[in-house]
């Protein structure tokens, strides 16, 4: 498989794989929920793995549990200071990592919970959660004499949301659910709907803002990751799966590099491949095969580094690493390794 198509085609070379990690493999708990790799530093990354929440030290090579949990994870969002995870029935954990004491733990309705997202806003810390209740939850994590998840809101959503990802100027919220459509919630006025789009026939599954604001991606069941421009919603850029027969080819995790100078995109296939996406012209994609062997192989997600010099992939054979060629991406308009 993955000799066929570097045979075939030619792609830029915006990445390259530097290490394999074979002893920390995410596990996926619902076949559609593949947001499970987060970054902590240029090295380090966390996963989940059954009951718990694991870092993984790529330069050590080292895997250590961070935190054991009551119920196998479908979602969690982590910070420096926060640890917050989701799981099936409405279970929601949300810890201080230094001492490990709880914020909330127990349950939020009855169903799966999908996405958690942690964020700083201004000078606060929030957490946002929707779930297959078709309910958005917003709350305040509040560290005085006591820690506190205050409850800012809880608001019908129209379908079941699926990831929630908020704009770096901290003012929009954009989410995706099972109807295909992205709606943005304005945070700062009691969660007004400000505009909502059906992208697809299929479920939308990820959602990520570029660094700079100026785009938003949209990552769908239906085999492709939609491009908007911010400002005017304009649909700037669709991009397509290798494998377009089947589940493997669905598009399950989109992400922005955090450096807005080197304009580049990340986005996970259901199995085998990930892409990366030259935001400068959308006609240069970097493809790579995930894996070692012809067997399909699951991915889990994927984050960047917080520089943006590195890309680390989950996946059922491990942890990949990538090194982005940061120099050539900064000095050139269209810059690739060589």
């Amino acid at each position: 498989m993955s000799e066929g198509y570097e045979d075939i085609y030619h792609f830029p070379k915006f990445a390259a794989q530097y290490c394999h990690y074979k002893l920390a493999t995410p596990t996926i708990q619902h076949w559609q929920l593949r947001d499970l790799v987060h970054c902590g530093s240029s090295e380090e990354v966390y996963i989940t793995e059954g009951y718990g929440i694991y870092k993984v030290n790529l330069r050590k090579q080292v895997k250590t549990l961070l935190h054991q949990l009551e119920f196998k994870p479908t979602c969690f969002s982590i910070d420096e200071r926060t640890l917050a995870a989701g799981g099936p029935n409405g279970k929601l954990k949300v810890l201080r990592l230094e001492d490990g004491r709880t914020f909330f733990a127990g349950n939020l309705g009855n169903q799966v919970n999908n996405s958690v997202l942690i964020t700083q806003r201004r000078n606060e810390k929030l957490l946002f959660l929707v779930n297959n209740s078709r309910s958005l939850h917003c709350f305040r994590l509040e560290e005085e004499c006591t820690l506190e998840m205050v409850g800012l809101g809880c608001f019908e959503t129209p379908t079941c949301l699926n990831h929630v990802s908020l704009s770096p100027d901290g003012r929009l919220l954009l989410a995706v659910g099972d109807s295909g459509e992205y709606i943005i919630y304005n945070v700062e006025e009691d969660f007004r709907v400000v505009s909502s789009f059906r992208v697809s026939l299929e479920p939308a599954v990820s959602c990520s803002w570029s660094a700079n604001g100026q785009y938003f991606a949209v990552a769908s069941q239906d085999d492709r990751v939609y491009l908007f421009q911010s400002e005017t919603e304009k649909l700037v850029g669709r991009l397509s799966s290798w494998q377009s027969n089947g589940f493997r080819g669905a598009c399950r995790c989109v992400k922005f590099s955090p450096c807005g100078v080197l304009d580049l995109m990340a986005f996970t296939e259901h199995a085998n491949f990930i892409h990366l996406v030259d935001i400068r012209d959308l006609s240069r994609t970097q493809l790579e095969f995930v894996g070692e062997t012809e067997r399909d192989i699951d991915i889990a997600g994927l984050c960047f580094s917080p520089q943006g010099d590195k890309l680390f992939v989950g996946s059922s054979q491990g942890i990949y690493a990538y090194h982005i060629g940061t120099a050539q991406r900064r000095s050139f308009g269209k810059g690739e390794l060589t």
